[in-house]
């Protein structure tokens, strides 16, 4: 069993791409204010399968990460976070919320796993919408 799950984690970071997570609201926010790009929410519990499938197969694939890289500042909490504002709670898991940082309203919000190709095509609708505002 032990071997499965080593080359399961193996194989996997072959494929791949870290992302740089602020696992706190509050300097999430300051540092999308900063950069002038939205903030994505990534709302997560620690024994989530369908947050393992979307760690797995989606956010951390080369596009996805790199996508997020390049246009958003991304932050990882736990779906109850006491740091988050009440109205970005959530009570499943996994939730993905964009915000825009300038007023603190949500663009988007999608709930669930997804597939690598709607998570890519829910991040640019994001994205101009935050710079259609």
């Amino acid at each position: 069993m032990r071997l499965t799950i080593l080359f399961f984690l193996f194989f996997i970071s072959l494929h791949a791409q870290p992302l740089n997570y602020i696992n706190n609201y509050p300097e999430a926010l300051a540092t999308a204010k900063q950069a002038n790009k939205p903030l994505l929410l990534y709302l997560y519990t620690p024994d989530c399968r369908a947050c393992d499938y979307i760690d797995a197969k989606v956010i951390h694939t080369r596009k996805v990460a790199s996508y997020i890289t390049e246009h958003y500042i991304i932050a990882h909490l736990r779906i109850r976070d006491t740091s988050l504002p009440r109205t970005f709670r959530a009570k499943v898991s996994p939730v993905f919320h964009v915000i825009d940082p300038r007023d603190e309203t949500m663009i988007e919000s999608l709930m669930g796993g997804v597939k690598s190709k709607r998570f890519r095509q829910l991040l640019r609708e994001s994205l101009s919408a935050y710079y259609k505002k």
